[in-house]
């Protein structure tokens, strides 16, 4: 018969070959700047693994979003869709940014938004 090590004896000395199983979790700075957004545009299969980007942006917006005169638009595609999910971001200097959610991650995702956010942040505060 096998000894059966005790739970104790587990505890106070782990293998020295001991893998974290734990999921990490995700660093992404969730203050965004969206005082510059002027309408954003989600379309994703909510059953989809690669609408997860879509659906973590739509979270990170602020619940004020819509009364500081942002846009929302959420359109729910089919599960046996063959579309692939996609956000779409307008600013108030005209310009678009249309992403391919299967193609960048979340944190990829609201660099590239902060990126421009930033920018028109800068030139806002050098005409004041």
């Amino acid at each position: 018969m096998r000894k059966v090590e005790s739970k104790r004896q587990f505890a106070q000395s782990p293998p020295s070959t001991y893998v974290d199983l734990r999921p990490r979790r995700l660093s992404v700075s969730v203050k965004m700047i969206t005082k510059f957004m002027t309408e954003v545009t989600a379309k994703f299969n909510p059953f989809s693994t690669c609408a997860k980007p879509a659906r973590l942006f739509l979270t990170f917006l602020p619940p004020d979003v819509r009364m500081n005169g942002t846009a929302v638009h959420t359109s729910l595609l089919p599960r046996n869709s063959p579309e692939s999910s996609s956000l779409k971001v307008k600013f108030k200097d005209g310009k678009e940014m249309d992403f391919n959610c299967s193609k960048i991650n979340i944190k990829g995702l609201v660099e590239e938004v902060d990126r421009h956010s930033r920018q028109l942040q800068k030139a806002a505060d050098l005409s004041e």
